[in-house]
């Protein structure tokens, strides 16, 4: 593990994104060889914000020694050295549901430069995705390979009855 790991940063909307996407394309094609470029057209522009989508969850999140970096098709759109990293939460994505504890919705593991709070956790959660924070979909064992390189308490919110 000395030398890191690399996760897309949630696999399955990456998954599901990039086949309506793929899916709306060929229909579009198809239109546009009967003839119907309009509704090809139509579909075409439905596609859009599916790559989006791939843009956004296909990106690789690169966990080692020196730091975390977020990348997509090799070209680094964010990186944060562990000595800017002020904390690592592992939040909830379903903020609006607090009363039902076994409905937190996807766990994600946040890489922040800033330390949170409640409010701004929930606020955060609320605009989905951050900015400015690396984040990818939560696993136990994902949390293990942070462990290698981030000794400090791990912050959580809105995770229902998950113990970590």
């Amino acid at each position: 593990m000395g030398k890191g790991k690399k996760y897309l940063a949630n696999d399955t909307m990456f998954m599901f994104a990039l086949l309506y996407f793929l899916f709306l394309i060929a229909i579009s094609i198809t239109l546009c060889t009967i003839s119907r470029y309009i509704s090809a057209l139509v579909f075409l522009l439905i596609s859009i914000p599916f790559l989006a989508i791939v843009f956004r969850y296909g990106s690789v999140v690169k966990v080692e020694k020196v730091g975390v970096s977020l990348s997509f098709l090799g070209i680094r759109r964010r990186y944060i050295p562990w000595n800017e990293i002020a904390e690592v939460d592992v939040i909830g994505s379903k903020v609006l549901n607090r009363n039902n504890t076994k409905k937190c919705g996807t766990l994600y593991l946040i890489f922040s430069p800033e330390k949170l709070d409640d409010d701004k956790r929930f606020d955060m959660m609320l605009k989905w995705p951050p900015k400015d924070k690396i984040y990818l979909k939560f696993t136990k064992d994902r949390l293990m390979d942070l462990q290698w390189f981030y000794s400090k308490p791990v912050e959580k919110y809105n995770i229902g009855m998950l113990d970590i």
